[in-house]
């Protein structure tokens, strides 16, 4: 996903959000838009089957131009869907 000046690599799957960010960073999905010159976060999310929607997600830079720093940071999401 292309936002202004970041490019965003998105990870779903089954597992934690840790396990999807993982994934992104093994079989080298960011790689493409590192070489753009842009900022590149990796997300990756974690799926609950019981709660049928995103249970958690993961944010990590991947390459910030100008900058050498990483950040990460995870978010789990409310589980608590009632409309009361």
């Amino acid at each position: 996903m292309y936002v202004d000046k970041t490019r965003f690599v998105w990870k779903l799957g089954g597992g934690t959000a840790a396990e999807a960010l993982a994934q992104i960073k093994a079989k080298g999905y960011a790689a493409p838009y590192a070489r753009s010159g842009k900022a590149v976060t990796a997300v990756g999310a974690g799926f609950s089957e019981r709660e049928r929607t995103i249970a958690e997600w993961v944010k990590e830079m991947i390459n910030a131009p100008g900058s050498n720093a990483a950040e990460a940071r995870v978010c789990a999401l409310p589980t608590d869907h009632s409309s009361g």
